[in-house]
């Protein structure tokens, strides 16, 4: 890489991240790493655009290559089986579950890598750098959902744990009570939900930066690794992200 990096300003955290930090954000870098050293994950297949325009669907254009693309798309779907996850490299507009991640048949799929190159665009707006060359489908781990918001996604036990040169930090609920602050309403015995969603046994806490743990040794800097428990009670990695652009909770002493 060159010297002169070209610079991406965050107006909301105040800092310069260059391209380097962007690129270790992008799923092709970090979960290649997950796979190798066996870490559980959901079944993922990457697939790359090829140098398609994507940008060109947001105006009702077809662009150049785009149906070999669709094509490639359609069949790592139908290997990993409907439904499914579907994300590009940096983000899953996981907040528009119904019309963005969440994949349950072949004519789901222009509508929804629209509204995932759409929430793209707006995140760059905000000053976040954005990469859509590369997609990812991947299994939609089975869970047992606490209750359901933003569009009907399942919201159950997650975790975010935050890792510095291969020690674990900190340990937080993945979801912070800000969380649903408009959907409270519409939930029914929120508040006793809300606490059963947060809380996590001992064993399990110890066997998470067990997990966090192992995957620092693998991964310089500092990171936050997020896990998500399925139906069974085993939890997978799910994601992660160079920690100085990962939400915090602003209580923790180490935010």
């Amino acid at each position: 890489m060159s010297k002169n990096k070209n610079l991406f300003e965050n107006p909301f955290l105040g800092e310069h991240l260059d391209e380097e930090i962007e690129a270790k954000n992008n799923l092709t870098y970090w979960f290649p790493i997950l796979e190798k050293i066996r870490m559980r994950v959901p079944k993922t297949i990457i697939v790359h655009t090829g140098g398609v325009a994507l940008l060109k669907l947001l105006d009702g254009e077809i662009p150049e290559g785009y149906m070999q693309f669709h094509k490639r798309l359609l069949d790592a779907i139908k290997t990993i089986g409907f439904p499914c996850f579907l994300r590009s490299g940096m983000t899953s507009d996981k907040h528009s579950w119904k019309r963005s991640c969440y994949i349950t048949a072949e004519s789901d799929l222009k509508a929804h890598l629209c509204a995932i190159i759409e929430t793209s665009i707006m995140a760059n707006i905000a000053g976040y750098p954005f990469d859509t060359s590369f997609w990812a489908v991947r299994e939609l781990i089975h869970t047992e959902p606490l209750f359901h918001a933003f569009e009907e996604m399942p919201i159950t036990k997650e975790r975010r744990i935050f890792i510095k040169n291969g020690e674990v930090i900190c340990n937080h609920p993945y979801w912070p009570d800000e969380a649903f602050e408009n959907h409270k309403n519409k939930i029914s015995d929120y508040a006793a939900k809300l606490k059963e969603l947060q809380s996590l046994p001992e064993d399990e806490e110890r066997e998470l930066n067990l997990m966090a743990k192992y995957i620092g040794r693998f991964f310089k800097g500092f990171w936050s690794v997020d896990f998500l428990r399925d139906i069974e009670g085993k939890w997978y990695c799910i994601d992660m992200a160079v920690g100085e652009r990962s939400y915090h909770d602003s209580n923790c002493k180490n935010a």
